[in-house]
C-alpha cells in the first residue's frame, strides 16, 4: 500500500462534479491521503505516478472518457492493474454494475453515499489488497524466482538404474538419489524437498508402496507427485499404487522421452494444484476477514430473503450488541419484522415494495427497533436489492446502524432551542444565542434573541446571515483574547466564560459578559448555546475603584520618588504614571512661560530626552503654533479630544501622507512622535496663571471624566513637589555658595555694629574665630576708617536714598598684616535691620593689573620689550632723531631653524637659549641700542648712533657673532645662525611701522640669499614684492577669466614606441606678459592658496579633454592623462568628491586619469595619506609618484601606498649615460619598482642615448623633448590621429665591439684584427665619447686603452661595470700600472688584460668568449 502524509493510505477520487469531490473529501480526509481528478485523462496520469494510489473511487458518467474506459485502461496497464477500483455513481441498473464488475471493478456504491458504508467498503478492499500482495506464486514461479531447475528424487536400490535416469535427465533437472526407502523419506521431509519423486517398487527392507504411503502421509509429501518406475506391470499392482497416492506409473524398460513428458505433465499439475490451494486459502481468508471487520464495526450486516416475513439468511455476529443471538434470527426463532413498531412496519413494508417495483435498488430508511432488553432504538438502514437475471428480487442486503444517540441529541437540541428562545425573549439587558462551528472552520449563528439589537444595533436576521458585523464591533485586543479562549474551549469542549469589550457604532463602549456551553454533533460540528449580558456599569465601577486605589497609592509614592531622581527624570516618572493610570500610549508635560505666550517641553513618557546642550530657546514653542495644546492653555480648563482630527484648526500641520493625524509640535520632543487620535490636556494654575500643561494621548477607548481627574491630580502633585524641591535646592545652594565663597561676607547689627555672622571665607582670611568676631565690629578690622567716616558712608542707606554703598579700604588680619579690599554694603529689611557687606580681597587683582601691564609691554621669556612696546619706543626715538637730525638703523634678526632646538631638546632648553641670545644682543647693541623680541626666533634692534651702511654692516656682524657663538646648556652644545635685514631712518622710511616692514623685506631677501647673511633694504625689493602681489592678484582673476590653458606632453611606451599617455601641464597666457611657464606662477599659487582652485580647474579641463578624445576614438583603453596634484590641494580636502562629480558628469572611466603625487607629499602625515590614496584607488584612478628620488620616502611606507607608477626625476636622467651615480640610482629605481609591481617612467628624456639606455634598463615609459615638447590640445589631436611612433632600434644586429683609444693607429690595428669576425666595430677616442656610444648601442665587448688623457681605462671600465654591467670589459695597453689593473681585475671591473703588442688570435678568442658571456648573461636576465 503506497504511503502518503503520516503513513495514510492514498485514495484517488475521480469525478467531474466539484460538489461530489468536496463531499467525498470531507468524509475521507481524516483517514486517508486524497488525490483528485476531474477527468479520465488526469486520473490515468495520477495513477501511474510513484507512489500510486492504493484505491480508486471512480464515477461512471463523465464527459470525454467515461468511467468504464478509465477502468479498462487501469486494468490493462501492468503498473495499475492491481489497484482496486470502486464505482461511485448514481447509475443503479444491475447491467451497469455487472459491466463494471466484468471489467474488473472491486465494488459498486450508489449515490447518495452512506459515509459509514463507504468507509467500510474502502477498508475491506484495502485489507484484501494486502492479502493479495502476499507471495501467492506457483511452483514454476517460485522456481523461476529462485533461478533453480526442478528437483527430481530418484529412488532405486540398483545403482545402474539410477545412473541411467540421472544421465538422461540431468540437463533439465537437479538430481538427488536415494538407494533405499528410508533415505527417500528423509529427503522428502528435509529442508529442501524434491518437486517430483521417481520411485522403484521392488526394494529390500522397505518397498516402493511403503515409501509412497509414508510420503503421502505427510503434509509436504502429499503435494509431491510420486511416479512409480518399475518392472512390475500388473494392473492390480498399479491400482495398489494409485490407491496409496501415486500420481503415475512408468514400466521398465522405459522410453526416456515418455519419462520426460510424464515428469513435465505432473510438474505442471503440481503447480496448478498448489495455485488453486492458495486461491482457496485466500478466499477463505477474505471471508474470515470480512466477517471480522463487520463484527468489529458498529454496523450490523444482514441479508433478508424476499419472502413472507423477510426471513433472515445472514446476520453478523455483532447483532448481539442489540440483545439478539444471530442464530435466533437465522433460524426464524426471532422474526425481524416483529421487532418493528406497527406504525413503522407498515411504512417500511410499503417503501420496500415501492423499491422492488420501481427502484432504485439502493435506499436508506430510518425507524425504531425493539432492543433485546425491551427499549426502542433508532436504526438507519442502508439496503441494496439483489436481483436475478430476470430482474426479480431474490434478497435484500442491508447495513443497520444504531442512530439512537443522534436522534436523541436532535430532539434535545430542538428542546434547548425552544428554551433559548423563551429565555432570550425575557432577558432585559442581554440576549441568548446558538452558535455553530463546523469541522472545516465555518461558523454561523443559528439563533440570537432580539436583545442584540438593543445592545449592538444589529438585527438578529442580519447576524444569522452574516456574523462578521458582530465581531467587527469587538475591540481588537478583546477580539484576539476571545478567539484564543474560544479555540481552547473548542479543543477541550469546555464551557466558555469571559467579558468582551465592544465599540458599538453609536459611540461609547460596552462590556458584554458571555457564558456558553459546547455540544458536539454527530457530523463533528460543535453547537454553542450561550447568553450575553451587559455588564458595562459593573466593570466600569470596578475599574474606577481599582484606578482610584492605584492612583492614591501612586500619589503617596511620588514624594519618595522625587528624592532619588533629578527633575527631568521625576517628571518623566510622573508621565509614565499618568500614561499607565489612564491606559494611554503617551504622556507629556510642558512648562508655560510667565507671559503665557510660549511653552517649553519638559518630559515625555515614551521618548528619549533631548541631547544635552540643546537650549530652551531651541525647543520653545509659541502657543499660537501649538494648535489644540495652546487652546487648552488659553481656556484654563481641562480639554478632552476623543476624536483629535475633528478638532484640528486649519493651520495645524499634519505629517502623515495616508492618514491626516497630527503629532506633538516638532520643536518639542524627539521627531519620532506617534500620531494623535485621542488627547487630554490639563493645565496647572498657580496664582491665577497657567504654569504647566500636562497631557495624555491615544487611549484605545474614549477618555472619561475619571481620566481627566487622574491627570489633574498627578499634574498638581508634580508641580507642587517640583516647586518645593526647587525652593529647597535654591536655599541649600545659596547657603552653600555663601559658605564656600572666597569673598568675605559680613553681617552685622545696624545699631551696635557688632558682627552677627561672617562666612568661612571671611573667617579664614581675617584669622579670627566666630566667637572672637561676635565681640568685634567692622571698625576693629579697618585701621583707616573712623566711626564718623563709617557713619557718613552709611547715612544714605539708613535714609533710604541709596540701596548700596561701595567703597575701597584696608583690612587688618589678626596677625597684623593688611590687604586692600572693595566693600559693597547694603541694609536689609529685618528686625532689627542688618548690614550685609560683601568684601572682595583686591590683593590678587592689583598684582594681576601690574602683571598685565608687564606682559603688555615685555616678552615673558626674555624680558625684552615686545613688538607693540617697541613701536612706541621707536616712535619716540624717531621723534628725537627728527629733532636732533640724526639717522636710525632698524635691524630685523631671524635665528634660522630655531624650531629644531625645541623639537630636539624641548621648549625649556629653547627658552633658556633665547634668554642667553637676548642678553648677548643687548650687550652687542650697547646703551644706544634698543632690542626687542618680535616673535619666537625674531628680534628687532634699533640703534641711533650708526652712520651709514659701513657702520651698520659692522653692527650686523656683531649681532651675528652674538648669535653664532655656541650655547652650552645641560651638556648640549647648540650652534645657531642668523639672517638680518636692515632699513634706515629717514632714507628708507619715516614711521616706526614702515621701518620695521622695510627691514622685514630686507630680511626675506637675506633668507633667500645663499651667500650673504644680511641685506640692506633697497627700493626695488619693495617693487618686486609689489610685483608678486600684483601677479598673485592677476592670477586670481586669471582663473575667473579662463586665461590658463593646458598643454600635453606625450608619454611613450619603450617596448612598442606607441603613445600610451599624456601629462597635462598648465600654461598662463598673461594678458601683458604672454605665456608664462609654471615655475613663474605655481609657487605664488601655493603661497596664496590659489593652487586649490587652479588645481580644480586643471582637473576639470583634463577630464573634459580626455572625454572628448575618448569619444572621438583617438585614445585606446589603457591610455591615461596624468595630472599633477599639489600637496595643498590634497590637504584641503574635497579632491575625492570633485573627482567623483567629474566622472559622474562626463561618464569618463576613472582609470583614464592618473594623478601625479610628490614623495614629500606622500610622507607628510602618512596615515591620512594612506586613507586618501585608498579612497582614490577605490575610484579606480591611476596614481604615480612624481620626481621620484628627489625627496625622501620610506620603502616600508612605499609598499603600502596604492600607487601604480614611479616617475624618475629629470635630474637623474640628464647625465644618466655618463654619470655612474645617476645610472645606479636609475637602475635601482627601476629594479625596485618592478619588484613592487610598479611601472616606471623617466621624464626629461632629450637624447637618443638616454632613450636607448633606458630601454636596455627595461624602463617602461619615457617622456621628454626627444619625442615631443608639450603641445596644445589641437596639436595633440593631430599627433594622435597620425599615430606617431617612437623609432626604436632593431633587435636583430651584429655583435658590437667598442674600441676606445686616443691613438688612431692602435684603433685601426684593432679594427683590422677583429674585422674578419664580422663584428660591428665602434670606436671612441675618449672615455666620455665611449660612454655616449655605450648609451646608444648594446655593446657586448669593450676594449679600452689604459692611458688616456681625460680618463684612464680602469676609471672608464669601473663606470661601465656600474652603468652597463653585462658589457664584457677588457684592457689593452703597453704602459700598464699593474697594481691598478690587478685591483680592477680583483673588483671584477676587468674581464681580460692584454699587453701591447697583443696576439691577434688570443685577442680574437677572448672577444669571442666575451660575446658568449654577454649572451649567457642576457639569457639569465630574460628568465
Amino acid at each position: 500500500m503506497s504511503q502518503t502524509n503520516n503513513s495514510k493510505p492514498s485514495i484517488l477520487i475521480v469525478d467531474d462534479v466539484n460538489e461530489n469531490l468536496h463531499a467525498l473529501l470531507s468524509i475521507l480526509r481524516e483517514d486517508y491521503a486524497i488525490l483528485a481528478a476531474t477527468n479520465g485523462e488526469k486520473a490515468l496520469e495520477l495513477a501511474v505516478r510513484a507512489p500510486g494510489p492504493d484505491l480508486v473511487l471512480l464515477d461512471i458518467k463523465m464527459p470525454g472518457m467515461d468511467g468504464y474506459e478509465v477502468l479498462r485502461r487501469l486494468k490493462t496497464d501492468p503498473m495499475t492493474a492491481d489497484i482496486p477500483v470502486i464505482f461511485v455513481t448514481a447509475l443503479s441498473e444491475s447491467a451497469d454494475e455487472a459491466a463494471g464488475l466484468k471489467l474488473g471493478a472491486a465494488d459498486y456504491i450508489t449515490k447518495p453515499i452512506n459515509p459509514d458504508l463507504l468507509k467500510q467498503r474502502i477498508l475491506t478492499q484495502l485489507e484484501l489488497r494486502q492479502y493479495r500482495r502476499k507471495p501467492l506464486m506457483s511452483l514454476n514461479e517460485q522456481m523461476l524466482i529462485r533461478a533453480e531447475r526442478p528437483t527430481l528424487l530418484l529412488v532405486d536400490d540398483m545403482p545402474e538404474n539410477i545412473h541411467e535416469l540421472a544421465e538422461a535427465l540431468k540437463e533439465e533437472y537437479r538430481i538427488r538419489v536415494a538407494n533405499n526407502g528410508r533415505k527417500a523419506v528423509e529427503i522428502v521431509l528435509g529442508p529442501h524437498p524434491p518437486d517430483v519423486v521417481l520411485l522403484d517398487i521392488l526394494m529390500p527392507e522397505m518397498d516402493g508402496y511403503e515409501v509412497c504411503r509414508r510420503i503421502k502421509a505427510t503434509a509436504v509429501g502429499n503435494r509431491i507427485p510420486v511416479l512409480f518406475v518399475s518392472v512390475v506391470d500388473k494392473t492390480v499392482d498399479k491400482v495398489r499404487g494409485f490407491s496409496i497416492g501415486a500420481a503415475d506409473y512408468i514400466t521398465k524398460p522405459f522410453d526416456i522421452d515418455e519419462v520426460r513428458a510424464r515428469i513435465r505433465t505432473h510438474l505442471e499439475l503440481s503447480r496448478l494444484n498448489h495455485h488453486f490451494e492458495q486461491l482457496i486459502e485466500l478466499h477463505t481468508a477474505e471471508l474470515q476477514h470480512l466477517d471480522s471487520i463487520v463484527c468489529r464495526s458498529p454496523v450490523v450486516a444482514i441479508t433478508w430473503r424476499n419472502a413472507d416475513d423477510w426471513p433472515v439468511s445472514y446476520v453478523s455476529a455483532n447483532i448481539a450488541d442489540w440483545g439478539y443471538h444471530p442464530e435466533d434470527l437465522r433460524l426464524g426463532k426471532v422474526k425481524y419484522l416483529d421487532l418493528l413498531p406497527p406504525e413503522d412496519r407498515f411504512r417500511i413494508e410499503a417503501e420496500v415494495a415501492q423499491h422492488i417495483a420501481h427502484g432504485p435498488d439502493e435506499y436508506h430508511q430510518e425507524y425504531r427497533l425493539l432492543h433485546g432488553d425491551g427499549h426502542w432504538i433508532w436504526i438507519d438502514e442502508f439496503t441494496r436489492l439483489s436481483r436475478n437475471e430476470q430482474g426479480e428480487v431474490d434478497s435484500f442486503d442491508g447495513l443497520l446502524n444504531n442512530i439512537t444517540a443522534r436522534v436523541e441529541a436532535e430532539l434535545a437540541l430542538r428542546e434547548r432551542e425552544h428554551q433559548l428562545r423563551v429565555m432570550g425573549d425575557n432577558l432585559p439587558d442581554g440576549y441568548v444565542y446558538r452558535y455553530r462551528i463546523w469541522q472545516d472552520g465555518r461558523a454561523a449563528l443559528q439563533y440570537i434573541s432580539a436583545g442584540v439589537e438593543k445592545l449592538h444595533g444589529l438585527k438578529p436576521a442580519q447576524l444569522i446571515d452574516d456574523i462578521n458585523p458582530f465581531f467587527a464591533q469587538m475591540a481588537p485586543e478583546s477580539l484576539q483574547q476571545y478567539r484564543e479562549a474560544e479555540a481552547e474551549c473548542l479543543r477541550e469542549l469546555k464551557v466558555y466564560k469571559g467579558s468582551v469589550l465592544f465599540n458599538p457604532p453609536g459611540g461609547g463602549q460596552r462590556w458584554i459578559a458571555f457564558q456558553s456551553s459546547p455540544n458536539q454533533q454527530a457530523d463533528g460540528s460543535v453547537v454553542w448555546d450561550g447568553v450575553g449580558v451587559d455588564v458595562t456599569q459593573r466593570i466600569e465601577n470596578e475599574q474606577k475603584l481599582i484606578l482610584q486605589a492605584r492612583r492614591s497609592q501612586a500619589l503617596l509614592e511620588l514624594p519618595k520618588a522625587s528624592e532619588d531622581l533629578n527633575e527631568a527624570e521625576f517628571m518623566r516618572r510622573g508621565m509614565l504614571l499618568a500614561e499607565d493610570l489612564t491606559a494611554s500610549q503617551l504622556a507629556f508635560v510642558y512648562f508655560i512661560n510667565t507671559d503665557e505666550d510660549s511653552m517649553e517641553p519638559v518630559a515625555q513618557s515614551r521618548a528619549p530626552q533631548e541631547p544635552a546642550g540643546k537650549s530652551a530657546a531651541d525647543s520653545c514653542i509659541l502657543l499660537s503654533q501649538a494648535g489644540i495644546l495652546g487652546e487648552a492653555v488659553k481656556s484654563r480648563q481641562p480639554a478632552v479630544f476623543n476624536n483629535v482630527p475633528a478638532h484640528l484648526p486649519k493651520e495645524f500641520v499634519v505629517t502623515a501622507n495616508t492618514e491626516p493625524l497630527p503629532r506633538l509640535p516638532a520643536a518639542g520632543f524627539s521627531a519620532a512622535q506617534p500620531a494623535l487620535r485621542r488627547l487630554i490636556c490639563v493645565p496647572v494654575i498657580e496664582n491665577g496663571k497657567v504654569v504647566m500643561l500636562t497631557g495624555v494621548g491615544n487611549k484605545a477607548t474614549d477618555y472619561t471624566e475619571l481620566d481627566v481627574e487622574t491627570v489633574q491630580l498627578i499634574s498638581n502633585a508634580l508641580w507642587r513637589i517640583v516647586q518645593r524641591q526647587r525652593i529647597e535646592k535654591k536655599a541649600a545652594r545659596f547657603s552653600q555658595v555663601l559658605a564656600r565663597s572666597t569673598n568675605e561676607i559680613h553681617i552685622f547689627d545696624s545699631q551696635t555694629l557688632r558682627f552677627i555672622d561672617v562666612n568661612q571665607g571671611g573667617r579664614d582670611n581675617l584669622g579670627y574665630s566666630t566667637q572672637e568676631l561676635e565681640r568685634m565690629t567692622p571698625l576693629d578690622i579697618n585701621p583707616e576708617l573712623s566711626a564718623e567716616a563709617f557713619e557718613q558712608l552709611c547715612a544714605p542707606l539708613r535714609a533710604g536714598s541709596k540701596s548700596r554703598c561701595d567703597f575701597s579700604t584696608i583690612h587688618r588680619r589678626k596677625d597684623g598684616s593688611e590687604y586692600p579690599v572693595e566693600v559693597h554694603l547694603e541694609l536689609i529689611d529685618d528686625q532689627p535691620p542688618l548690614f550685609v557687606a560683601i568684601i572682595n580681597d583686591m590683593t590678587d587683582t592689583r598684582q594681576m593689573q601690574e602683571r598685565i601691564l608687564q606682559l603688555s609691554r615685555y616678552d615673558p621669556v626674555t624680558g625684552l620689550p615686545n613688538q607693540f612696546f617697541f613701536e612706541d619706543l621707536l616712535a619716540s626715538a624717531i621723534a628725537q632723531a627728527e629733532h636732533q637730525q640724526h639717522s636710525i638703523a632698524v635691524l630685523r634678526l631671524d635665528i634660522e631653524n630655531f624650531h629644531t632646538i625645541d623639537d630636539t631638546y624641548g621648549y625649556e632648553i629653547g627658552d633658556q637659549t633665547l634668554k642667553i641670545i637676548a642678553n648677548r644682543l643687548v650687550k652687542a647693541a650697547g646703551s644706544e641700542g634698543l632690542v626687542t623680541r618680535m616673535a619666537k626666533d625674531n628680534f628687532n634692534i634699533a640703534c641711533s648712533d650708526i652712520n651709514g651702511p659701513s657702520a651698520a654692516e659692522q653692527f650686523a656682524e656683531a649681532l651675528q657673532a652674538a648669535v653664532t657663538e655656541s650655547v652650552v646648556l645641560a651638556q648640549h652644545e647648540i650652534h645657531l645662525e642668523a639672517k638680518i635685514g636692515i632699513s634706515f631712518y629717514p632714507s628708507d622710511a619715516k614711521t616706526a611701522s614702515e621701518l620695521v616692514q622695510r627691514a622685514g623685506i630686507a630680511l626675506n631677501h637675506a633668507k633667500a640669499d645663499k651667500v650673504s647673511s644680511f641685506r640692506f633694504f633697497k627700493q626695488d625689493m619693495n617693487e618686486r614684492l609689489l610685483t608678486r602681489i600684483a601677479l598673485t592678484n592677476d592670477m586670481r582673476h586669471a582663473i575667473e577669466r579662463e586665461q590658463f590653458e593646458l598643454h600635453y606632453q606625450p608619454q611613450v611606451d619603450l617596448s612598442s614606441g606607441k603613445v600610451i599617455g599624456l601629462e597635462a601641464l598648465v600654461r598662463w597666457n598673461h594678458p601683458l606678459q604672454g605665456f608664462m611657464p609654471p615655475n613663474k606662477f605655481i609657487p605664488l599659487a601655493e603661497e596664496s592658496g590659489l593652487i586649490v582652485p587652479l588645481g580644480d580647474w586643471i582637473l576639470k579641463r583634463a577630464v573634459s579633454q580626455t572625454k572628448e578624445w575618448r569619444d572621438a576614438g583617438l585614445i585606446s583603453e589603457g591610455f591615461t592623462v596624468a595630472v599633477n596634484v599639489s600637496a595643498i590641494q590634497m590637504q584641503a580636502g574635497g579632491l575625492v568628491d570633485l573627482l567623483k562629480q567629474l566622472f559622474a558628469d562626463t561618464d569618463l572611466p576613472a582609470h583614464c586619469i592618473e594623478l601625479e603625487l610628490t614623495e614629500s607629499l606622500l610622507m607628510t602625515n602618512v596615515s591620512e595619506t594612506l586613507t586618501l590614496l585608498k579612497q582614490l584607488k577605490d575610484l579606480n584612478i591611476q596614481l604615480s609618484i612624481d620626481d621620484f628620488g628627489t625627496g625622501y620616502s620610506s620603502l616600508s611606507y612605499l609598499k603600502q601606498f596604492s600607487v601604480d607608477k614611479l616617475k624618475i626625476d629629470k635630474s637623474f636622467i640628464d647625465n644618466v649615460v655618463t654619470d655612474s651615480n645617476d645610472a645606479v640610482i636609475v637602475q635601482a629605481t627601476i629594479a625596485m619598482a618592478h619588484s613592487l609591481g610598479l611601472a616606471v617612467i623617466a621624464e626629461g628624456v632629450e637624447t637618443q642615448g638616454q632613450t636607448s639606455y633606458l630601454r636596455r634598463l627595461r624602463c617602461d615609459q619615457i617622456q621628454g623633448y626627444y619625442f615631443s615638447r608639450p603641445l596644445p590640445s589641437a596639436e595633440i589631436r593631430q599627433l594622435l590621429q597620425a599615430g606617431t611612433l617612437l623609432r626604436l632600434p632593431s633587435d636583430e644586429q651584429k655583435p658590437q665591439v667598442l674600441i676606445v683609444d686616443d691613438e688612431p693607429y692602435i684603433m685601426s690595428a684593432l679594427k683590422r684584427c677583429l674585422w674578419r669576425d664580422d663584428y660591428e666595430i665602434l670606436t671612441a677616442g675618449s672615455g666620455q665619447d665611449a660612454l655616449e656610444l655605450l648609451a646608444n648601442h648594446p655593446v657586448m665587448v669593450i676594449i679600452c686603452d689604459q692611458r688616456m688623457p681625460d680618463m684612464t681605462g680602469t676609471e672608464l671600465l669601473s663606470r661601465v661595470k656600474i652603468m652597463h654591467p653585462r658589457t664584457v670589459r677588457m684592457i689593452i695597453s703597453g704602459y700598464a700600472d699593474l697594481n691598478t689593473i690587478t685591483e680592477a681585475v680583483n673588483k671584477g671591473e676587468i674581464y681580460k688584460f692584454h699587453q701591447k703588442p697583443w696576439d691577434d688570435d688570443e685577442l680574437r678568442s677572448d672577444v669571442r668568449e666575451g660575446i658568449a658571456r654577454y649572451y649567457a648573461s642576457e639569457n639569465i636576465r630574460s628568465l
